[in-house]
């Protein structure tokens, strides 16, 4: 499966016309069903999937979205090395 398929560009474009891709960005970091190694996993691969969408798009401040979405991945990286 292609990584970048699992999340539309089109539902991230929405959401940044909306104003809300720094809000579901950072969801996918702070809740409290993340303890288990599957969630974490999910989010890692939409946090990658996002990752992958802006860096083909041409938007403002896409350096400061990559630079977010890379922290969000290193945190939930580091979660999985604590459950594992």
């Amino acid at each position: 499966m292609n990584i970048k398929n699992s999340i539309d560009s089109k539902f991230v474009k929405k959401l940044l016309d909306e104003n809300l891709l720094f809000f579901f960005i950072v969801s996918q970091i702070s809740s409290d069903n993340i303890l288990e190694k599957s969630n974490i996993e999910d989010r890692l691969r939409i946090i990658k999937s996002i990752k992958y969408v802006i860096d083909d798009l041409d938007i403002e401040d896409k350096d400061g979205y990559l630079d977010l979405l890379s922290d969000c991945e290193r945190i939930l990286l580091n979660d999985l090395n604590d459950i594992t």
